[in-house]
């Protein structure tokens, strides 16, 4: 008898380790199979034949998760910063600029402003 991940298989001595492997799912969604461990921890070589009554546990190994953050475009490394730009033109800040531009009307006034003065003063000196 075989135990392997709990459950008994009748097998007859003399068994090879694919023998074993067909009595196990080595497919396991998100991971990865390793091989088959012995009572002892060792793992079983290719070249194990059964003969005994033995308890063998499947070890498998989880799949490392690889997020791809470049998916749309894989040629361009400045994606995130095309992105950012995109959403800065697809949705402009109005009021970013609404205290310089402020400033500009009133420095721009008060020049106009002074001309004007300036020019009064010169008429009225000249008279």
């Amino acid at each position: 008898t075989v135990t392997i991940d709990g459950k008994e298989h009748k097998v007859s001595y003399g068994a090879t380790y694919q023998d074993l492997l067909n009595l196990i799912d080595t497919k396991k969604e998100g991971y990865t199979f390793k091989g088959i461990k012995d009572k002892d921890g060792n793992f079983i070589s290719d070249d194990y034949i059964v003969k005994e009554d033995i308890t063998l546990t499947s070890v498998y190994e989880k799949d490392k998760v690889v997020v791809d953050t470049n998916q749309n475009n894989p040629d361009n490394k400045n994606d995130l910063n095309n992105q950012n730009n995109e959403s800065k033109l697809n949705n402009p800040n109005t009021g970013d600029n609404v205290f310089r531009n402020l400033l500009l009307l009133l420095i721009s006034s008060c020049g106009i402003l002074s001309i004007f003065i300036i020019k009064k003063l010169f008429i009225k000196i000249k008279r």
